[in-house]
């Protein structure tokens, strides 16, 4: 769609197309293992030297055809892992499997979602390398 268009890589656009269809999928789409369901979970880094990969342009050119329509599934453009994992608590939702909830349906599965979009723009500042705590509570998040 975009190749050739931007000076972004055309893997950037690929992922950043992937990122724009997992936010708007949120937690409607995961495989039925019997006991459990497993959601697909996306931490999706573009990497490149500063100003010369058009990563910002890339993300943005996807994402905001996503903010534009349903803003509320994307966090702030700046952030920490305290605030993340305040947003997340903050933003919890619930879902259960049938189309329409009726009274008989006591027994229903209800599920929690918390689907937040974050475009980070500059990784480091968000994630500390040296701060273990921090790395550490990503990866639980994850």
């Amino acid at each position: 769609m975009l190749h050739g268009r931007t000076e972004a890589p055309e893997v950037f656009h690929y992922w950043s197309a992937i990122a724009t269809i997992g936010a708007a999928l949120t937690r409607r789409i995961y495989i039925d293992e019997v006991i459990y369901k497993l959601y697909p979970n996306w931490m999706i880094v573009l990497a490149a030297i500063p100003g010369r990969a058009k990563k910002s342009t890339t993300t943005d050119i996807c994402l905001d055809l996503l903010r534009k329509k349903h803003p509320y599934l994307f966090g702030s453009d700046e952030t920490n892992c305290p605030d993340m994992c305040r947003s997340f608590a903050e933003r919890t939702r619930y879902m259960s499997d049938s189309k329409q909830q009726k009274e008989s349906d006591l027994d229903e599965e209800i599920e929690t979602q918390c689907a937040i979009t974050y475009v980070l723009r500059e990784f480091g500042t968000f994630l500390n390398p040296d701060d273990t705590h921090a790395i550490d509570g990503v990866t639980q998040l994850w």
